[in-house]
């Protein structure tokens, strides 16, 4: 059939014609709604989406004649006039519209690496609405019209378009580009901070989207901020610029010189003042970290005398004139401070700093966890001997003041677990994958883009840093000193999208969970772990959001105790080291006067523990693998709780979930060896604890 009668026989049953494109796109947007994008059915929804729009745009399809030419002879009516083919496809627009909103749609479910609306997508949403509405606004409207597409398409065209084709350049649709952020934001403010006296560079790190910037404040520390278009204001200079270019081609017949200076300056101006905007803020965040390290205080107990750190030369601020700066640690240390600070981080040399300080006869305030949980009890030791004190609570969980609410507000109890949500940076990872149904690769990418994780995550996604927090609170709350090696740690990221699918059917979440119980019997046994696990919904802890941390500590007679806070970033560190000063000049810098209770050495410390578990399976479907899984569960003596296999997933990658009811998790262990030497396995099995308060 030739498309002229095709597209009379489409405008003759328009009704048919729009109730079956109707039932294509619903069925198109359910199946993207509903079937995770790893899956192959998800993509069924591509030819119903190419129906329907066909179907539309055969109900749209301009005619071969002019459309009514626009009454007045702005710059408006002229583009509009040249943009739609000479009015033609004017009938077009709300096809035009609605591909707008559901690509955008379909994009953020189909190929986003972070399926969130952000910005651009409302940009994309409110022009799909506009094209949509634009044939039904009286006539007499016409200018305010006009006015409402233009501004919405020059906004498209500034902040969607340039993004467009710069994920085309790099090849990859999905990957998130901060081009304003790299492009016109960090150099220029780079160069601002410079030449303000405060030295500053852009860093591009590998799994960062965003630029850092990169300075030094003006106590000598080094800082990274990531800069991100959202942050940077510059939405406010592209809005000027679109609602400034649609007001003229709406109310101009014909664009003067002066109109386009105007224009300019605008543009200019608000983009300086955008650039002045951040840099201002970040001159703030500076004054504020030399405020937080002592000085804002002149009446106070605290008198900052020596910064030690390298490059001096370049770091030196006039804020602090009374200051001496070096960069020799032994003209520090042979001064007569009464407090050593070390900020620096690592085993050593920081470790042996402190020993000289305490030696030197200087009480010492830290935040160095690595060092505390490998030398801390040795190092409380020497500043025993030596009458001075050793203050470490900004090492744990950073603004929560855990250390020393377990030390002195908790003094009168016998605890016996220490158990909570120890690093922010998997936290952030997790909630971020229950809340938008993110990959653990790209909820990481969005933590490293907005400074929640380092450039090298390992020490975080593993486990590590949370087991050297562990380790710190087991010797101050459960008075047992324990080494790394000793408490098992398992990597978050084997944790996938699904198993929070699967969670909620649980009334489930998952978290990293650290977890350290002191049981007596034949000496002291202690049961610790760093790992992932399903927390019930009805538990705290599975509602600690973001970048938070909580620490719980049980003990005999007051029962558990909640600590919740932020547990990283400069300002709560800051407020942590402080208050350890404190602590030490209400001493007078001495000793405490009464005996702490003695450290134990557990006479065995194990990761196993025994509480109900899930299992989940990703298999090549077949009969039979459901009950061969069962007879070796059964044979080790553990129980099925239930069953659950959510409808979707292909039968050549089919994942399915047990619950298990109360094991031991070495039993399960062994039995788990059993179960993956079967050849049905598409990946490993993922088994997670569930928690119990």
């Amino acid at each position: 059939m030739e498309l002229p009668r095709l597209v009379g026989w489409a405008k003759g049953h328009r009704d048919l014609v729009v109730i079956v494109s109707l039932l294509f796109l619903f069925a198109a947007i359910d199946l993207l709604w509903n079937t995770p994008k790893d899956v192959v059915e998800a993509w069924f929804s591509v030819p119903l989406l190419a129906i329907a729009f066909l179907l539309l745009a055969l109900l749209f399809w301009p005619t071969a004649k002019p459309g009514p030419r626009p009454a007045g002879d702005t710059l408006a009516h002229r583009l509009l006039w040249w943009a739609t083919w000479q009015g033609r496809l004017v009938p077009a627009f709300p096809l035009f519209g609605i591909l707008l909103i559901v690509g955008d749609f379909a994009y953020n479910r189909g190929l986003s690496s972070a399926p969130s609306f952000g910005e651009h997508d409302f940009v994309v949403i409110f022009l799909g609405l506009g094209l949509i509405a634009y044939r039904f606004v009286p006539r007499r409207y016409e200018r305010e019209r006009d006015f409402v597409l233009l501004f919405l398409a020059a906004l498209f065209m500034i902040l969607v378009v340039p993004l467009l084709i710069a994920r085309i350049i790099i090849g990859d649709l999905t990957q998130s580009v901060d081009l304003y952020s790299s492009v016109a934001l960090a150099p220029e403010t780079a160069g601002v901070l410079s030449a303000l006296g405060i030295p500053a560079s852009v860093v591009y790190e590998t799994g960062n989207t965003s630029p850092g910037l990169a300075f030094t404040t003006a106590a000598g520390l080094s800082v990274r901020v990531y800069i991100t278009t959202s942050c940077s204001g510059i939405y406010s200079t592209a809005i000027f610029a679109a609602a400034f270019a649609a007001f003229v081609l709406t109310e101009q017949r014909r664009l003067t010189a002066r109109v386009a200076a105007f224009f300019a300056l605008g543009v200019f101006f608000a983009y300086v003042a955008n650039i002045l905007r951040m840099v201002s803020g970040l001159f703030l965040e500076v004054g504020r970290s030399v405020a937080k390290l002592l000085s804002q205080d002149a009446a106070g107990p605290f008198l900052l005398t020596h910064i030690c750190n390298r490059n001096v030369q370049r770091k030196k601020v006039d804020w602090l004139p009374n200051v001496r700066w070096t960069e020799s640690i032994d003209e520090l240390l042979a001064s007569d401070t009464d407090v050593f600070v070390e900020l620096v981080g690592g085993v050593e040399p920081p470790g042996t700093w402190i020993r000289q300080a305490l030696q030197a006869g200087k009480s010492v305030v830290t935040a160095n966890k690595l060092l505390i949980a490998d030398q801390g009890p040795e190092l409380l030791e020497l500043a025993r001997k030596v009458g001075r004190r050793l203050e470490f609570g900004a090492s744990v969980a950073g603004g929560i003041p855990a250390i020393i609410a377990i030390q002195e507000g908790l003094a009168g109890d016998r605890l016996h677990k220490i158990a909570g949500i120890l690093n922010g940076t998997c936290n952030y990872i997790l909630t971020q994958m229950e809340a938008h149904g993110a990959s653990f690769e790209s909820a990481l990418k969005e933590a490293q883009r907005l400074g929640f994780a380092e450039a090298d995550p390992r020490d975080d996604v593993e486990g590590f840093d949370a087991r050297a927090k562990l380790i710190i609170l087991t010797l101050v709350g459960l008075r047992l000193r324990v080494r790394s090696e000793q408490i098992p740690c398992r990597p978050v990221y084997s944790v996938a999208a699904i198993d929070f699918a699967y969670a909620r059917e649980l009334n489930c979440t998952i978290r990293q969970i650290s977890l350290a119980t002191r049981e007596p019997g034949d000496g002291v046994r202690l049961f610790a772990s760093v790992q992932p696990a399903l927390v019930p919904l009805s538990s705290l802890i599975a509602h600690v959001q973001g970048s938070h941390n909580l620490v719980v500590a049980t003990g005999e007679f007051a029962g558990p105790i909640l600590l919740s806070g932020y547990g990283a970033g400069g300002d709560p560190t800051a407020v942590a080291v402080v208050s350890d000063l404190h602590s030490i000049a209400r001493a007078g810098g001495a000793a405490p006067s009464f005996p702490e209770r003695p450290l134990q050495v557990p006479s065995s410390v194990s990761g196993e523990f025994t509480v109900p578990h899930y299992l989940r399976l990703v298999v090549r479907d077949r009969p039979g693998i459901v009950a061969e899984v069962a007879a070796i569960l059964s044979r080790h003596g553990i129980s099925i709780d239930a069953l659950l296999q959510k409808p979707g997933y292909p039968h050549s990658a089919l994942p399915f979930i047990i619950t298990l009811e109360s094991c031991s998790s070495t039993v399960l262990q062994r039995a788990l060896e059993e179960i993956t030497r079967f050849d049905f396995h598409v990946e490993p099995p993922l088994c997670l604890p569930i928690y119990l308060d």
